[in-house]
């Protein structure tokens, strides 16, 4: 799917689906070149799960009831019995009991198929970890900074300067010259999420945000981290990148087309390659 440059108010499952070089392609450029050629299949694991639901609570909560629902918990059934090792009295009431869980859940479950129909269904759990997560962030001061007018999950797709590829970005929310994205960590204090910025390329993520802007005669001055922990009491970091980070990660983000594109215009994609193994400086 190739959607022309510009902003897309599409879905998650488009934006992945669509062309476009995406961070997640840079940073597995980053490993190898055949490692970007060879993108996985994508897996919704627990942690993406709760992220994206994390998103909704928090920046489009009137949305949540429309794209989501939560699979209802059945009764479980009585232990099951025979009538010589309980006698008839007992069997029958067991059987009677069974009878009215099996009715209720038959009914839970009608129920559910009825308003479930164009829905994600979401594990109970899962919400449990993601509504905690989204109420400490809600209930946090900064929250009132998330004023109404920001672009939430709009997709930018942009002609990348320098090399004539196209790439794509997605902000959690955008206004004017503000991009504000949404993490969960766990660990958010500063030495933590500074390393964790470097090790899963959100300087990069930024610096393409920023180019994407740019695309768009539009400029980026703040690009802000709301970092909420997966453990109590949940804390939250806000981080603001300066300009020299802003910059550092656009500057990384064209330096690592650059070495894509020559892969691109060769048609080939090597592994890591014959290479000398020494000792590596903190070792020593």
């Amino acid at each position: 799917m190739k959607f022309a440059n510009g902003i897309h108010a599409i879905t998650n499952e488009q934006y992945h689906s669509s062309e476009g070089i995406s961070r997640s392609d840079l940073m597995r450029f980053k490993k190898s070149p055949m490692h970007f050629k060879h993108k996985p299949v994508a897996e919704e694991t627990e942690a993406l799960i709760i992220g994206e639901l994390v998103h909704t609570l928090v920046l489009e909560p009137e949305l949540f009831d429309i794209k989501f629902v939560l699979k209802p918990v059945l009764d479980k059934l009585p232990t099951e019995v025979r009538l010589k090792d309980v006698g008839k009295e007992q069997f029958e009431a067991y059987k009677i009991q069974r009878k009215i869980i099996q009715d209720n859940n038959k009914k839970v479950m009608d129920e559910f198929q009825s308003i479930s129909a164009g829905k994600r269904i979401i594990e109970l759990n899962h919400y449990t970890k993601a509504k905690t997560y989204a109420d400490a962030v809600n209930n946090h001061m900064f929250k009132q900074y998330l004023l109404q007018g920001y672009r939430v999950e709009n997709s930018i797709f942009f002609r990348h300067e320098l090399t004539g590829l196209q790439c794509k970005v997605r902000p959690d929310a955008w206004l004017g010259d503000i991009v504000i994205d949404l993490k969960t960590s766990a660990d958010a204090s500063f030495r933590a999420f500074q390393s964790s910025a470097v090790t899963n390329g959100y300087y990069l993520q930024a610096g393409m945000i920023k180019r994407a802007l740019e695309s768009l005669n539009k400029p980026l001055k703040n690009f802000i981290f709301v970092v909420v922990e997966k453990k109590e009491p949940y804390a939250i970091g806000i981080y603001k990148l300066d300009d020299e980070a802003l910059e550092y990660g656009a500057n990384e983000f064209d330096t690592l087309m650059i070495e894509l594109n020559k892969f691109i215009q060769k048609n080939e994609f090597p592994d890591y390659g014959i290479q000398t193994l020494s000792i590596p400086a903190w070792l020593k």
